[in-house]
């Protein structure tokens, strides 16, 4: 029911297409301050990305109403791109630099009420501290939080195989896909960089034989490699949560394979319910 609810009131704001693409939806309606047409344009636009999230914008009520997928990304990682376009929001305020580029008839009476500068504040969308202000309030600069969204979706698609779901790791595992090809190269420090142009092509093959695999046991196989290559960039880059790399060593005729995850406990996402309980944590990354 609360979904026809959804669709009905919101059809005409968004096309039925695009709410069937979002997956895990959640809608949130938030302050945005703008003037004209032009506006409105460049924040659906800026709030707006494939089908992990979409903006519609009322200029009449300055106000945006955003449909998101909730496992992929953050209501505040939205209005920081809004915020980045030039304009003040709820929970961002827009850049001197970004407000001053805007045509002039876009210049709206900018107002106080906003927590943070877009520039120089960044929340960390994570798994354990979403909507949480990094510890020191500044931008990251790539070192804490440049592949959080890329964590994430590796967690949720590590938990589809330990439920022995086949197409909840294919969906998960193309939000994955999504995530590679979204980091921004340039904001990494030079050692992020480094570790990540020698990881992303394997992490990219192998996530697409996940997504490509017709069976299970071809998904766990292409697991195995995939963790291999995702504990080298979590091991060079600092995570904000305690990781835990195990180990079993049936998998693969005894020759053993290793995952990574959350949980102390073991989970184990190549045999699932068959033998959950079989491993060890080698490691323990902070």
């Amino acid at each position: 029911m609360k979904i026809l609810i959804l669709i009905t009131s919101f059809a005409f704001l968004f096309s039925l297409d695009v709410l069937a693409k979002i997956k895990h939806q959640k809608l949130v309606k938030v302050q945005v301050h703008g003037n004209c047409e032009m506006c409105q344009s460049r924040i659906q636009k800026a709030g707006t990305k494939g089908n992990l999230y979409k903006t519609h914008y009322n200029v009449e009520r300055q106000e945006a109403t955003i449909v998101f997928d909730s496992t992929a990304v953050s209501q505040d990682v939205i209005l920081k791109q809004i915020a980045l376009a030039g304009y003040d929001n709820a929970s961002y305020l827009a850049p001197e630099s970004a407000y001053n580029k805007l045509p002039g008839c876009c210049k709206y009476e900018r107002k106080k009420g906003a927590k943070d500068y877009a520039e120089n504040t960044v929340k960390i969308d994570t798994v354990e501290n979403r909507g949480k202000a990094s510890p020191n309030g500044k931008i990251n600069n790539g070192k804490v939080g440049a592949f959080s969204t890329i964590y994430l979706a590796y967690f949720n698609l590590k938990d589809a195989l330990v439920k022995s779901d086949k197409d909840d790791a294919k969906d998960k595992s193309t939000r994955l896909l999504a995530a590679l090809s979204d980091i921004n190269m340039e904001a990494l420090t030079p050692d992020d960089h480094v570790i990540w142009m020698e990881v992303v092509g394997p992490l990219k093959e192998k996530t697409t034989a996940i997504v490509n695999a017709s069976v299970i046991d071809q998904q766990r196989g292409a697991f195995a490699t995939l963790s291999n290559e995702m504990y080298k960039l979590m091991k060079q880059s600092k995570n904000v949560k305690t990781v835990y790399y195990q180990y079993c060593p049936m998998y693969n005729d005894g020759k053993g394979a290793s995952w990574l995850s959350l949980e102390n406990g073991i989970k184990n996402p190549f045999y699932g319910s068959a033998m959950l309980t079989c491993g060890k944590t080698k490691e323990i990354m902070k």
